[in-house]
């Protein structure tokens, strides 16, 4: 008799390795994500609108400069089939280039958008940024290999600690009245205990060498991806200062706020996507097995939670803004509900790329620039008129796209007969 495509399912994904896998890295990012919520629901308590500004532009330069330095390394190692001291020394010398890179380029940004933007500390949170960053790559390397070897037990358990102990500054500095650089400080800690860790649970020491050839099968495939990422981030960063400079600072703040819950659901959902999925998907793709089945069955039960929770979110979206945040942000509540919607579609996407890369094709990235960069004259031109008009035209252009993406990926699986 003929298996269903549950029983596939069942097959696939392996109750033992596979599932403690999966249910190691989806607790990480739960608890993660309410730990940091946590933490920026007390400080959006304690902080005024225009600092809530400050730190969106800040950390959007940030984003650019991270994709820009190394965005794309890390997918295009955990696909690769070499894996030995010297490809990761080499990797390791990558991270540290790259993260040494993102600290000057940070200090610089500090530097011309403190000229821009009067009367804010925008200098000293983008140099601290930077050094964030800087923290993060040293350990890069070490966690990107644990990823590769599908080690998300352990890398759940240091994660969740690092954060619960960092939690702890943030909300201690935030009481104290120390406003956003209580998040800035709080992310400060948690990037340097996790690269710690991650350095002494998987410790090895990187060679002084560099394998070119391996360099640049990690380099050059990152490339479109790369690309595209600082395109896409450079679009962002445009919108933001156009709603700045349209709608002024405090809209921009707002808008933060109103974003925080879709980037938490956005990051969770991604960081499961690239840490479970993506290292997945890549090793069965090398042991060349039949893929069709998982991803067909894992889109199904991802459409039904979306309407489900878009349904939810509709019905409780001032109720949630106003006893997370605080009454003054429930002005923002429509905003917050398009941006969910927004969020479903980019999950979607994150989700379709992370198949793609999987069976070596990295133009998804590309392919959601380019709705990005379409959609971005109609955002700018309506936000004369409704900011929350503008985030719907785009978000219905995120909708187009996974769909485009969804095509792209029944095209490139190939199920077994």
């Amino acid at each position: 008799m003929r298996a269903s495509g549950f029983h596939k399912f069942q097959d696939t994904i392996k109750p033992g390795k596979d599932g403690c896998n999966l249910l190691a890295v989806f607790i990480e990012q739960v608890g993660l994500r309410i730990i940091n919520f946590f933490t920026f629901a007390i400080v959006a308590r304690c902080t005024d609108l225009f600092e809530m500004g400050t730190l969106g532009l800040a950390w959007t330069v940030l984003y650019f400069i991270e994709a820009l330095a190394s965005g794309g390394f890390n997918d295009t190692y955990v696909q690769h089939k070499r894996s030995d001291d010297i490809t990761k020394s080499t990797f390791f010398w990558i991270c540290v280039t790259s993260g040494t890179c993102g600290f000057t380029l940070m200090i610089f940004a500090g530097m011309f958008g403190d000229l821009l933007i009067k009367d804010s500390d925008f200098q000293q949170i983008a140099s601290f940024l930077g050094a964030i960053f800087l923290l993060k790559k040293l350990g890069g390397a070490h966690q990107t290999v644990l990823v590769r070897a599908q080690a998300h037990g352990a890398l759940a358990i240091r994660t969740l600690v690092a954060s619960s102990i960092s939690a702890f500054l943030g909300v201690y500095f935030a009481l104290e009245g120390f406003g956003i650089w209580a998040i800035l400080w709080r992310n400060a800690l948690e990037a340097f205990l996790r690269s710690v860790f991650c350095l002494f649970y998987s410790f090895w020491r990187p060679l002084w060498c560099f394998d070119i050839q391996f360099a640049r099968e990690i380099v050059i495939p990152a490339l479109p991806i790369v690309g595209s990422s600082v395109a896409k981030l450079a679009i962002g960063s445009t919108q933001q200062i156009a709603v700045s400079s349209i709608l002024g600072l405090n809209v921009l703040g707002g808008i933060e706020v109103a974003k925080r819950l879709p980037v938490i659901f956005q990051q969770s959902s991604g960081a499961v996507i690239s840490r479970f999925m993506k290292p997945f998907l890549s090793e069965r793709v090398r042991k060349n097995l039949d893929n069709a089945q998982i991803i067909l069955c894992s889109i199904k039960v991802g459409v039904a939670v979306a309407v489900i929770a878009l349904t939810a979110v509709f019905f409780l979206k001032e109720s949630l803004l106003g006893w997370i945040f605080g009454e003054q942000w429930v002005t923002f509540s429509d905003l917050f509900f398009i941006l969910m919607v927004w969020t479903t579609s980019s999950i979607f996407i994150s989700f379709f790329g992370s198949v793609l890369t999987a069976y070596g094709s990295f133009k998804a990235s590309t392919v959601d620039f380019v709705y990005k960069l379409c959609s971005f004259p109609l955002f700018v031109s309506l936000l004369f008129y409704s900011v929350n008009l503008s985030y719907a035209t785009i978000c219905a252009f995120q909708a187009v796209c996974a769909i485009h993406m969804f095509h792209l990926v029944r095209k490139k699986i190939r199920p077994i007969k």
